[in-house]
């Protein structure tokens, strides 16, 4: 299972569909990341800094919801700032899996906040990481193994878009 960087000349902004509560989710977001501003609010969309990454919340109705198969990481760069977020995203969410520390990262959490969205909390530089908050598409079910086929076909709708880092998972051999 291959995880890659994927640099885009221009940003994506991605687009949370919420259900009627666009508000509400931008105030929990601007509590659990400071810095986190709020720059349009009308009744269809709202739309938020974060670190200088732009999210639209859509106040879209209950016909779609977020799921786990869509995550953002966050790459925070003090455990008080991975606290921070644990605590305010958690409360009504689902822990999918605890601060901890793991292979990948010294501090780590991943949750699924009140509204549905996904958050890889992670203790880490934003710089080696490529920026403050990385959105993440997993690939399972029937679509395992099929991760890097899907990163050859953005890369060739973006212009200018290219793969810059590729890990593939391997099971561990006991």
């Amino acid at each position: 299972m291959p995880t890659a960087k994927i640099m885009l000349q221009h940003p994506i902004m991605p687009c949370i569909w919420s259900e009627h509560q666009g508000a509400e989710t931008a105030q929990l977001y601007t509590a659990a990341f400071p810095g986190t501003s709020i720059m349009v609010s009308t009744p269809m969309v709202v739309t938020i800094d974060m670190a200088g990454q732009p999210f639209m919340i859509l106040n879209g109705g209950p016909k779609y919801r977020p799921n786990p198969s869509i995550s953002f990481f966050a790459v925070l760069e003090s455990k008080d700032a991975v606290d921070r977020a644990f605590q305010q995203l958690s409360p009504g969410g689902k822990v999918m899996m605890p601060l901890d520390t793991y292979p990948w990262s010294g501090y780590y959490a991943w949750v699924e906040d009140r509204f549905g969205v996904n958050w890889q909390l992670f203790l880490g530089s934003r710089q080696s990481m490529g920026g403050d908050f990385i959105p993440s598409l997993m690939f399972t079910g029937s679509q395992a193994g099929k991760a890097e086929e899907a990163m050859g076909f953005y890369t060739s709708v973006f212009p200018n878009g290219e793969i810059v880092d590729l890990n593939r998972y391997e099971e561990a051999v006991e």
